[in-house]
């Protein structure tokens, strides 16, 4: 066992390895095989009698770093293959160590496939792992050159390009999708997934769902999800299904503990949450300038608290009439039992045209009757009957005009009918200024304004007459009706 562990410093002997360098590359660069975005990059070049060219570059095999010298290359030759026959060849690195002499030595040669009538197919490359100190043989692929007789194809590259030191913090790759919705991309030098792991994708596609995936390097596909501004935690997702637009960027952070099976999260982005808002936003940036729902209606001009359309606050104070009358705003009031100078307890709903020009309706809660008003030049008008309810001897005002006059009704108790003789009975003491119409209900069930009415049996047909004088309403019979009682609905109108 050593005694001295430190790498970079003086010894006085030897003692800098090629695994010690090994390692830090690994760690720096990423464990895996890849080419450095340095010089020709190995670009290959087909140029005659069955040479391909391989230009300058350096590569990274699990550690080992490699390449060739800027400003030269190398030239390999591919065998032609036989008449009608097909072949694969690999333009590879090939690493090796003779295991007598430990000795390690690297070199660019040609990796040929079988020759086949048929489709051809890549040779088997030998893989070992470099960072162990116990690879013997390692082949890492760079370009594929496919053979047909004597026909040599320009090469297809088969490596991958890692970022440098700048674009590596960034690492931004292509994400493919066939769907929008299930996403894949490689990243050099990523071999697991950790929290904290930052990708940059650009999306080939534009996605069609708001749940899409990411599969990096297949080590599995995972949800990507937005933070939401209110905690650390909670991942959701996007309103809109196409979010994630084609070739605009997205920087990703992978957390590994999102429900116990880890997501990418959208890491310069977030989703706001309502509870998560600061400050009023203002009415002509779409909100409503206030800190609470009074406020709110305040500035929106909206009902006052507890008498907006479906809210009940339980108990509301007795309104009285001046806070009957300020009640101008569009909209649904609550009037409770005890309020002065409204005829109903119940729910009042106002339009408004402005201040001085509005109608106000108010519908009973228990009785089933409604009554509205109208303010005209900043006047109230009297309240008045939409449905009377008809109580007995009991004036009403209704919405009825008659003649450009406003029409009353009461329903009278007229009591027994008349033998054969005329009755009247007073509907009002004074000012009434005519009768606008008389309805008689009998108590067999015949209802009569007057003319004609079967008797009970319905077998014979008798008369009797209903009018009016000015304040009073008058039966008159041709025969003994005494047997009857009756109610007589008039309509009238007022000096």
């Amino acid at each position: 066992m050593a005694e001295n562990y430190l790498i970079t410093g003086y010894w006085g002997v030897p003692h800098v390895t090629a695994e010690n360098d090994r390692g830090i590359n690994a760690a720096i660069f990423g464990a895996g095989r890849f080419v450095l975005p340095v010089g020709e990059q190995f670009r290959a070049e087909y140029i005659g009698n069955n040479t391909v060219r391989i230009y300058d570059g350096k590569l990274i095999d699990n550690g080992a770093a490699a390449g060739i010298p800027a400003g030269e290359y190398v030239d390999l030759v591919i065998p032609e293959a036989g008449q009608g026959m097909k072949r694969n060849d690999l333009i590879i690195f090939q690493y090796s160590q003779d295991t007598s002499t430990l000795i390690e030595s690297g070199v660019f040669t040609v990796l040929s496939g079988e020759e086949t009538s048929g489709t051809a197919i890549d040779p088997a490359l030998s893989q070992q792992d470099i960072l162990t100190n116990e690879a013997t043989l390692d082949q890492m692929a760079l370009w594929r050159v496919s053979v047909s007789g004597t026909v040599i194809s320009a090469p297809v590259q088969l490596f991958e390009v890692s970022k440098n030191m700048r674009n590596a913090a960034i690492c931004v790759v292509e994400a493919t999708s066939s769907d929008g919705v299930a996403y894949s991309a490689t990243v050099p030098g990523v071999t697991e997934l950790f929290a904290g792991l930052e990708i940059t994708i650009i999306p080939q596609l534009e996605s069609t769902s708001e749940t899409i995936t990411l599969d990096v390097n297949g080590l599995g596909a995972k949800n990507v999800r937005l933070p939401l501004s209110s905690n650390t935690t909670t991942l959701v997702m996007p309103e809109q299904p196409n979010y994630y637009t084609a070739g605009r960027p997205v920087k990703l952070r992978y957390d590994a503990t999102w429900l116990n099976r880890g997501a990418w999260v959208v890491a310069e982005r977030q989703r706001t949450s309502g509870n998560d808002l600061y400050g009023n936003v203002p009415i002509e940036k779409g909100g409503t300038g206030a800190d609470n729902a009074e406020e709110a209606r305040t500035n929106l001009g909206a009902a006052p608290s507890g008498y907006g359309l479906g809210e009940y606050i339980g108990a509301f104070p007795v309104l009285t009439t001046s806070e009957v009358n300020s009640a101008l705003k569009t909209g649904w009031y609550r009037v409770s039992s005890g309020g002065t100078g409204t005829p109903l307890t119940g729910i009042l709903h106002v339009e408004s045209f402005d201040d001085n020009h509005c109608k106000q309706t108010l519908y009973g809660a228990t009785t089933g009757a409604s009554v509205c008003r109208v303010k005209i030049g900043g006047t109230w008008g009297e309240w008045e009957a939409i449905n009377p309810s008809m109580s007995v001897n009991t004036e009403t005002r209704t919405t009825e005009r008659y003649n450009g006059k406003t029409v009353f009704a009461k329903l009278v108790d007229f009591g027994a009918m008349p033998n054969a003789t005329s009755k009247t009975v007073a509907y009002r003491g004074t000012g009434s200024t005519g009768v606008v119409s008389l309805t008689a209900m009998l108590s067999d069930g015949c209802c009569v304004s007057g003319g004609v009415c079967m008797d009970r049996s319905f077998s014979n047909v008798d008369t009797f007459s209903l009018d009016s004088t000015k304040y009073n309403v008058r039966i008159t019979t041709a025969s003994n009706w005494s047997s009857l009682s009756a109610y007589v609905l008039v309509k009238y109108t007022l000096d």
